[in-house]
């Protein structure tokens, strides 16, 4: 009887080269996934960071004269002096001053303003506050 001879295949020199280019590839494509794993967080760690440092806007609107602020942004805005939306507008200047609930319900408080006809007062107070200081200028 015949001794029995291990069988080998041998690989075709060409498909070596094809399955290591792939092997290469994957290699590329984990490498990439780690290196985008390591910037998300990274990314994530710096805007913690960010975010720990940033101080909060204090809040310069004294108490009760928030509704002072509400009719000179909307006459503001009703003379054409800013170009976004009126809740645009309002929003950014809340935040601005650190108030931002001033601008969840200007629209409410604008409406009780002009009902209690407080309205015209804030600007005729303005008035006469500039002219005052025109006065002092002379």
């Amino acid at each position: 009887m015949d001794v029995p001879q291990p069988h080998i295949d041998l690989i075709d020199p060409q498909d070596a080269a094809f399955a290591r280019v792939l092997g290469g590839m994957g290699d590329v494509l984990r490498g990439a996934q780690e290196k985008y794993v390591r910037c998300a967080e990274e990314k994530r760690l710096a805007l913690e960071q960010l975010e720990s440092q940033t101080l909060p806007v204090p809040n310069i609107v004294a108490e009760g004269m928030q509704n002072e602020f509400i009719a000179i942004f909307n006459a503001m805005h009703a003379r054409g002096m800013v170009t976004c939306s009126k809740k645009e507008f309002f929003e950014r200047m809340a935040n601005a001053l650190g108030c931002p609930q001033m601008a969840n319900n200007y629209s409410g408080q604008l409406y009780k303003i002009k009902l209690t006809n407080k309205y015209e007062t804030i600007f005729e107070d303005l008035s006469d506050v500039a002219q005052q200081e025109k006065m002092k200028d002379n």
